[in-house]
């Protein structure tokens, strides 16, 4: 998909300051009726902010505008393709609106065209269909003062930009049972750099009786067992247990149950010296895991 190119220090919004704004881009919003059509390519043009945050509409090289933005209009969805020129004061705060049949990474560059960073969307949930906060994946530039490029590919519904003084250099990912039955031991929390991904662990030591832990959710998002996820900032999960729907009583074949203790694999280190513990081992039958 090809969209025209265009420099940016053509559109380095001129005299304009840096202000916080957000824009929804599953609706019309500043797009002329002929824009607001399925797979529409939106050329450039400036947006500029006032003072109560409403967005107004100029043309590309406007000096009043504060930002420039293109790309192509898909549907309820959103854009695709957007390219977002801004000049910032310092460090900002990035939202990008998730969509579930979204897949890409919002990546910011200089002035000079190189990336300087970058964060996954979430896919979890469609922004566009409640447009709450939970469902923004936020992400952070922490360079100096200067002209930025916000370059995201996919289904994008929500954009929103905000100058921030403190950005975090760590994130930690807690565990807790919530109001899970759960007996056992739950994983280690985990701090990472921020920016960076956390493996959602295996079950070793979690136990309900004729269910087996199939994901780690923080109240909004699932995350699968294995899979990985870059957290944004501190999240507690809590475990998902999903009802069992075969015994072993049901195997129509032989059933080979390991138990691994390596913490190479993802074992927690545990200590049930004279007290109750439990470890747990996953089993296939019939084709079903439990």
């Amino acid at each position: 998909m090809i969209l025209a190119v265009f420099s940016v220090s053509a559109y380095a919004a001129g005299e304009s300051a840096f202000k916080d704004f957000s824009i929804d881009l599953s609706v019309q919003g500043l797009l002329t009726a002929d824009e607001f059509v399925e797979q529409s390519v939106i050329n450039p043009f400036g947006i500029v902010v006032a003072e109560d945050g409403s967005l107004s509409r100029v043309a590309a090289d406007d000096a009043s505008a504060n930002a420039v933005i293109s790309g192509k209009y898909w549907n309820s969805h959103g854009w695709v393709n957007v390219k977002l020129v801004l000049p910032v004061n310092g460090p900002v705060k990035i939202g990008v609106g998730n969509c579930s049949f979204s897949n890409s990474t919002c990546s910011i560059k200089n002035a000079d065209g190189q990336e300087v960073a970058s964060f996954p969307v979430e896919t979890k949930g469609c922004w566009s269909s409640n447009k709450s906060d939970e469902l923004v994946t936020y992400g952070y530039y922490k360079g100096e003062a200067g002209v930025i490029t916000i370059d995201i590919p996919s289904y994008t519904p929500y954009v929103s930009v905000a100058a921030v003084e403190d950005v975090p250099s760590s994130v930690t990912v807690g565990y807790d049972l919530g109001e899970s039955a759960a007996q056992g031991t739950l994983p280690a929390n985990v701090t990472v750099d921020y920016g960076a991904k956390v493996t959602i662990p295996g079950n070793f030591s979690l136990y309900v009786e004729g269910k087996t832990l199939t994901a780690w959710t923080d109240g909004v998002n699932q995350y699968a067992v294995g899979s990985e996820f870059t957290p944004q900032a501190n999240v507690t999960l809590v475990p998902v247990f999903t009802e069992n729907t075969v015994t072993l009583a049901d195997r129509k074949a032989p059933v080979t149950i390991r138990w691994d203790f390596q913490q190479r694999n993802g074992a927690p280190v545990i200590a049930y010296q004279n007290q109750l513990g439990f470890w747990v081992a996953q089993a296939e039958v019939n084709g079903n895991i439990i």
